[in-house]
C-alpha cells in the first residue's frame, strides 16, 4: 500500500546523479496482515505504428511487458514477505536509411 509519493523536478542531491528530469519516490507501508498484489501488462505491435516516408511497408514488431507483485504476512504482526516479477517479450525488425558521402571528381580549371 502506498503511504506517500514525492516528486522532485529540480535541485537533486549528489546521491541522485547529475542528470536532469524528475525524481519520483514512492514510499510504502512496512507490512500488513492481509495479502495484496497487482498485475500489469503493456502491449504494442506494428498495427499501432505509422510508417516513415522511406518505408514501403511496416516492419513486423511486437512488444509485451508483463508482471506482478504479491505481499502478505508470514507470521501475524511480525514477519512479512513481498515479491515481484516483471518480464519482457519483444521481437522487432528495424529499418534505417544511411547516407554515404562519395568523393567528387576533381575540378579542372
Amino acid at each position: 500500500m502506498v503511504e506517500a509519493v514525492k516528486v522532485n523536478s529540480a535541485d537533486f542531491s549528489a546521491e541522485k546523479g547529475r542528470f536532469s528530469g524528475a525524481s519520483i519516490q514512492v514510499f510504502t507501508k512496512s507490512g500488513t496482515n492481509s495479502f495484496h498484489g497487482n498485475v500489469s501488462e503493456y502491449h504494442t505491435n506494428n498495427r499501432l505504428q505509422a510508417r516513415t516516408i522511406s518505408q514501403i511497408a511496416l516492419p513486423a514488431s511486437r512488444r509485451n511487458e508483463f508482471g506482478g507483485t504479491v505481499g502478505g504476512p508470514i507470521v501475524k504482526n511480525r514477519t512479512f514477505f513481498f515479491g515481484s516479477f516483471f518480464g519482457l517479450s519483444s521481437s522487432a525488425i528495424r529499418s534505417s536509411t544511411n547516407t554515404i558521402e562519395t568523393r567528387n571528381s576533381p575540378v579542372r580549371y
